[in-house]
C-alpha cells in the first residue's frame, strides 16, 4: 500500500497489459509505482478491477484520441504491444502496417499526453551479416517510429523470453517434436539470446 504521498509516486501507462510480458510486469511494478494497464478487451479490464497500484482501463489503440485520454496523468508510457499476438484483431491489412499504425499512435498520444519517457520492448536484431526475417523487420520499424517524436524513448532487444504463461518456447518445442522434417528460411541462421522473463520485467523496472 502506498503512503499518503502516493501522488508523487511516477504512473506508468501499460500497453500490452494482459499479454505474457505485460502480466508479468505488472507484478513486478506494483508496489513500486501505480500502473495503468491498458486493454482493448473489455472483458478483460472487467475481470481486473484493479488495485490501489493497478488501474485496468480499456483503451483501443487504433483510436488515437482513445490512447491520448488513457496516457492523460502518466509520467512514463511502456508499449508491449505486437500485431503478430494471437489475440490481435484480425484486420485485412498486413501485421507490418498494423504494427506501424498503432506505434505511431501510440507515440503521438505520449507527445500530446506530456509523457516524460517511453519503453519498447523490440526484438534482439543479427548482426550486419545475418538476416532480417519479417517479424524483426517490422520491430526495427516500430522502433523508428517510436523515436520519430518528441519524447524520450528507450528501446530494450531480447530474444526468446522464458516463463510461465510464455508461448515462444513451447511453439518451439511443438514444431520440433510435431514435424520430422521442415524447411527454414536463411533467416533462421542468425544466432539469438534466450532470457528469462524477471530478467525482463528488471530491466524494465531499471528504466523506469
Amino acid at each position: 500500500m502506498f503512503p499518503k504521498e502516493a501522488t508523487s509516486i511516477p504512473r506508468i501507462g501499460l500497453a500490452g497489459a494482459s499479454g505474457f510480458v505485460g502480466t508479468h510486469l505488472i507484478e513486478s511494478l506494483a508496489g513500486h509505482f501505480r500502473v495503468r494497464a491498458l486493454s482493448r478487451s473489455s472483458n478483460v479490464v472487467a475481470a481486473n478491477p484493479g488495485a490501489e497500484e493497478v488501474e485496468w482501463r480499456r483503451c483501443d489503440l487504433y483510436s488515437l484520441p482513445k490512447v491520448t485520454e488513457a496516457l492523460a496523468g502518466c509520467d512514463v508510457g511502456i508499449y508491449l504491444v505486437h500485431s503478430m499476438a494471437p489475440s490481435s484483431r484480425l484486420v485485412q491489412s498486413s501485421f507490418e502496417d498494423t504494427d506501424l499504425l498503432l506505434a505511431d499512435n501510440f507515440i503521438r498520444a505520449a507527445e500530446a499526453a506530456g509523457l516524460q519517457h517511453v519503453i519498447y520492448l523490440s526484438g534482439l536484431m543479427p548482426d550486419e551479416s545475418g538476416e532480417f526475417s519479417p517479424h524483426l523487420k517490422s520491430r526495427m520499424e516500430v522502433e523508428k517510429v517510436m523515436r520519430s517524436r518528441g519524447v524520450t524513448v528507450t528501446v530494450l532487444r531480447a530474444g526468446l523470453i522464458f516463463g510461465p504463461g510464455g508461448s515462444s518456447f513451447s511453439l518451439l518445442v511443438n514444431l520440433c517434436r510435431r514435424l520430422p522434417v521442415m524447411l527454414l528460411p536463411a533467416w533462421v541462421r542468425s544466432t539469438t539470446h534466450s532470457i528469462d522473463i524477471e530478467n525482463i520485467c528488471q530491466a524494465i523496472q531499471l528504466c523506469v
